[in-house]
């Protein structure tokens, strides 16, 4: 039943000899003009597989950008807190400075003074951890930067360069 089967073209030739003998030669082939659709569903295929390459780049931008702008804030941050960090080793310096003068004219203990001086030693302790936390926030952030074109960075920036 030839109804069911899909279209193709073939060639068949057949050659002959003398009276006496015959002798027949054939070449028989055949090129199908529908292979079932498969041509279409590699086609389909291979657009699904760019799709899915393009959202796993445009992910991996997204993300690289989103480290970029995470880094940034925690670089601002560490920056505010660095500030506010050394106004308050200012005032527990003059704080010190104020107990010790009232130490020495005998209005304030030798205990208050230890603890005044205590709480200068923490907060200078704390402005260098500060100092530390911003240096590792500019390290990540010159890492996520470099990593990050300029054109993710600031899309109207495409416009410029040209």
């Amino acid at each position: 039943d030839r109804s069911n089967a899909p279209p193709g073209l073939s060639a068949l030739g057949i050659a002959g000899a003398s009276i006496q003998q015959q002798y027949a030669y054939g070449v028989n082939g055949s090129l199908p003009l529908f292979a079932g659709g498969a041509k279409r569903a590699e086609i389909l295929k291979t657009s699904a597989e760019m799709d899915k390459a393009k959202a796993e780049y445009q992910k991996a931008e997204a993300e690289g950008v989103f480290t970029l702008r995470q880094n940034f804030s925690k670089l601002l941050y560490t920056q505010d807190a660095l500030v506010v960090a050394g106004e308050v080793v200012k005032r527990r310096q003059e704080n010190v400075q104020i107990i010790k003068l009232k130490f020495q004219a005998g209005r304030e203990s030798n205990a208050a003074l230890l603890e005044t001086q205590a709480l200068l030693d923490t907060v200078l302790w704390e402005r260098e951890r500060a100092n530390k936390e911003l240096l590792l926030a500019q390290r990540k952030f010159t890492t996520s930067a470099a990593k990050c074109s300029i054109h993710q960075i600031f899309p109207s920036a495409a416009s410029c360069a040209r």
